[in-house]
């Protein structure tokens, strides 16, 4: 009876990060489709202990599924221990390189630095032989 199993979502990103409105809803709307209950979580300000103790508490529960983000090693650590304890982890986002090591169910994201690097390689390469750059910004969406 799917009406009883329960997928918990914990996600690094603060609650008004325009980021995670898009992955909420379709997160939302597929529990639906499929008929499971959906709880997630996003922090007024992210702190990644109290996401790695939500993690923990996700645990204690006995959620049938988590979908984390993997921002830190505190959070890494709590989802070495919910995959010890049984419970199909997905992951989404940051931690690419970890999923694997932690044993993951599967992973959605991409390479951050490798992303970085090829938009960097299409901007110089779209400024032609005029790289007169001097200065860059790297823009940060999250806070803190």
């Amino acid at each position: 009876d799917r009406s009883k199993k329960t997928i918990s979502a914990i996600y690094h990103g603060d609650i008004d990060d325009p980021f995670w409105t898009p992955i909420e809803k379709a997160a939302t709307q597929a529990a639906s489709d499929f008929g499971v209950n959906f709880e997630r979580t996003l922090y007024e300000n992210y702190n990644p202990v109290e996401m790695a103790n939500d993690i923990r508490l996700a645990v204690a529960h006995k959620v049938d599924a988590l979908v984390v983000t993997l921002p830190s090693i505190e959070v890494e650590e709590a989802v070495a221990e919910a995959v010890a304890a049984g419970i199909p982890v997905f992951g989404l986002n940051s931690g690419y390189k970890s999923a694997t090591e932690l044993g993951l169910a599967a992973m959605v994201a991409q390479d951050e630095y490798m992303g970085g690097e090829m938009a960097a390689d299409r901007f110089l390469g779209s400024l032609g032989r005029s790289r007169s750059i001097q200065k860059a910004v790297f823009v940060n969406h999250e806070k803190g």
